[in-house]
């Protein structure tokens, strides 16, 4: 076993517990502590060097805290080359390189980089080289000689630093913990109270395996205690998988500066001890703990209006969420802050229009400088948890900050996605709960049953050219909007079958009467209803008018019509947590909203910039052009009180509202459109940018 002493070399590493903050150890009403460690620089380096040896590959410290760096060299005698400039070399490094984030692996040519692409095959003369599970593919110049001073380097990431504690990056999780792969161990030194219980949450990940191959293996966690063993679990883990919470009694009578080891035995495999903390046994009942409520936002991504009984849809889709909607304060009149995913997410959480925390690009993150609402409750005590389908809600850009624990369950099943959100509640410590529920289950490919069969869009989808090319095209509109719709509210009741008993067992836990919920959309999805399928683009009400339900506590149900927008929703938590939102956020609470005002949506596509202002039953279009704002030029204008559907465009008419509505709040959409930091840029690797694909991304 390799042994992680407290010399880090390389980076700096925290491993003592943070101090005694109640007096006398005696004192048996002290508070949950949190344990902060990470593995010796020389530890991980051995670690991997073991993973890597057969291969050939050397390893070192990273440039960044928590990462290493892989080098292969690949001599000629490595490579086979299949036809004319088409060079191919086994890579077995023991993980998928595909699994890598974008430009964390480099193809050197001496010092000179060759140029990674992103996409399954080389396009007609294309040169740069392409990443496989286990190989590279490459592609130079015809009648080019194979270099003989090729390698490859490798970025691994062990764990993240962020705001002086580590996150490692494990099984599709994220979070406060102790990165420990298997082979190694981290000593940390703690004052152990009496009567104290450890709380982790335990996880690992078999390495080499490709993405879709759910390959198990068995680890063995370990903790002990100055030497004596205390805590052995082995389980069987897999690849985006599992993983369990648990508490360990300790010595009743305490002890000063104890040594707690976190160790983990097995095949290759990364591992972790999430959220690891010292503290007493939690109360039977949460009145002999934190009084202030538990908090939870459930987003249903993709999620129309009416899709309800309660906005105008058909009853039989969606009982036990109508059942739920009977049950809550109705926000009849709410829209989402973008057409598609990742900026609405980040408006929520964030509390900014879209342009003003940039986030607007598949390929960006939202900044480490605005302030989410995660982060706001975290810094108030709350315990932070999210879980949610991965992709654009996703650490790749930059959602889980503030989130102690966050979970990306990338295999997108609902009943695994709900279990870990229920693991999280479970795990009560104490402190009040918020957590982020995300689901991707009404999204494309619409899925039908418990068992999501998506076998009936991809038959529908495969017809969508000849469909286009009907003689008759407003009547095979109509007819393939009908067919798509019954997918997509088939996929609704698929997911009210799942989501129903699990908001009943909610309410049978008594989180309603502790706790308030909120549930919403980040948008809807166009059905042909404007001659278009899926969403981004304009904003139509198909697309921006959603669902938004508030229940627990004191609240009453009924029907409130002031307008809502998905900005309000951190102030509304802040407020209901006994907060003071920042002045830095946007929104308002919905429960302070007056009973009418305007309210916007924006849209920044990579080839087209739209918003929307809407005040009462009007509705106006426009770029985001502030010349043609400050000019009342719109591009569209409806009157939804007599055309809800968006049928009759009134932009010829010239009403004199429509131009007033645009000048009127000029300067307050020139702030709006103000950026707050600067885009943050990810780059996708091939693996993410399948999967985005497979959701219907082509380019929002």
């Amino acid at each position: 076993m390799l042994r992680a002493n407290r010399l880090a070399m390389g980076f700096a590493v925290s491993l003592t517990a943070s101090a005694l903050s109640c007096g006398d150890p005696g004192d048996v009403r002290f508070e949950r502590r949190p344990l902060y460690g990470m593995i010796t620089a020389e530890a991980a380096v051995e670690c991997l060097s073991a993973w890597v040896e057969d291969a050939g590959a050397q390893v070192s410290v990273g440039e960044e805290l928590g990462a290493f760096r892989i080098e292969l060299p690949l001599p000629p005698q490595r490579w086979e080359e299949r036809a004319e400039g088409l060079w191919h070399s086994p890579c077995f490094l023991g993980f998928d390189l595909r699994r890598l984030e974008a430009g964390s692996t480099l193809l050197l040519r001496g010092d000179e980089p060759i140029r990674e692409l992103t996409k399954p095959e080389f396009n007609a003369g294309e040169i740069g080289f392409l990443i496989r599970s286990n190989a590279l593919n490459l592609r130079l110049d015809a009648g080019a000689e194979l270099p003989e001073t090729l390698r490859l380097v490798v970025r691994y990431p062990l764990a993240e630093r962020r705001d002086g504690g580590w996150r490692p990056l494990v099984g599709g999780h994220t979070g406060d913990g102790i990165a420990v792969p298997t082979g190694t161990q981290v000593d940390i030194e703690a004052d152990v109270f009496p009567n104290t219980f450890l709380r982790f949450f335990a996880i690992g990940e078999p390495l080499a395996i490709g993405y879709k191959q759910l390959d198990e293996c068995v680890l063995t966690f370990r903790v002990h205690l100055d030497g004596e063993l205390f805590f052995e679990e082995t389980e069987s883990v897999r690849r985006l998988g599992n993983g369990r919470w648990h508490e360990v009694a300790l010595p009743p009578a305490g002890r000063l500066g104890a040594r707690l080891r976190f160790s983990v035995e097995g095949p290759p495999a990364m591992a972790a001890f999430y959220q690891p903390s010292l503290g007493p046994r939690l109360p039977e009942s949460r009145s002999l703990g934190d009084p202030r409520p538990d908090l939870m936002l459930i987003v249903l991504d993709t999620l129309r209006a009416d899709a309800l009984s309660f906005y105008g849809g058909d009853p039989q889709i969606a009982p036990a969420l109508n059942a739920f909607t009977e049950e809550c304060v109705r926000f009849s009149r709410a829209w989402s802050s973008a057409s598609w995913t990742l900026p609405s997410h980040a408006s929520m959480l964030s509390s900014l229009h879209p342009e003003q925390h940039a986030t607007v690009h598949q390929e960006h993150s939202l900044a480490q400088s605005h302030f989410t609402l995660a982060e706001h409750l975290q810094g108030a005590g709350y315990r932070t948890g999210a879980a949610t389908e991965g992709l654009f809600v996703a650490r790749r850009h930059g959602l889980d900050q503030g989130f102690e624990f966050f979970f990306e369950n990338r295999l997108r099943i609902l009943l695994q996605t709900l279990e870990k959100a229920k693991d999280f509640l479970e795990a009560d410590d104490g402190r009040p709960s918020f957590l982020l529920l995300h689901t991707y289950r009404v999204h494309t490919p619409y899925r039908l049953g418990i068992e999501e069969d998506s076998t009936g869009y991809h038959a529908l989808m495969s017809q969508w050219d000849t469909w286009k090319k009907r003689p008759d095209r407003e009547e095979a509109s109509r007819e393939f909007g009908a067919k798509l719709g019954d997918l997509y509210y088939g996929g609704v009741s698929g997911l009210d079958l799942v989501l129903g008993p699990w908001l009943e067992d909610l309410k049978a836990s008594g989180f309603y009467d502790r706790g308030f919920v909120i549930l919403t959309s980040d948008h809807g999805d166009e059905l042909m209803d404007h001659g278009n399928i899926g969403h981004g683009g304009r904003h139509w009400e198909e697309l921006t008018h959603i669902p938004m339900l508030a229940r627990g506590m004191d609240l009453v149900p009924q029907t409130i019509d002031a307008p809502a927008t998905l900005v309000d929703l951190a102030p509304t938590f802040s407020r209901l947590a006994g907060l003071e939102p920042p002045t830095s956020w946007m929104g308002t609470s919905l429960f302070e909203l007056e009973r009418e005002r305007v309210v916007f949506t924006f849209n920044s596509g990579p080839r087209e910039r739209w918003m929307a202002v809407h005040s009462a039953d009007r509705k106006v279009f426009s770029t985001m052009e502030m010349g043609e704002i400050r000019a009342g030029r719109s591009t569209a204008v409806f009157d939804l009180g007599r055309d809800p559907l968006e049928l009759d465009d009134l932009k010829d008419e010239a009403p004199a509202w429509a131009s007033e509505l645009l000048k009127e709040h000029a300067d307050a959409i020139e702030y709006m459109l103000s950026a707050r930091s600067t885009a943050v840029q990810v780059e996708l690797n091939e693996e993410e940018i399948e999967e985005l694909r497979a959701l219907g991304y082509g380019g929002d």
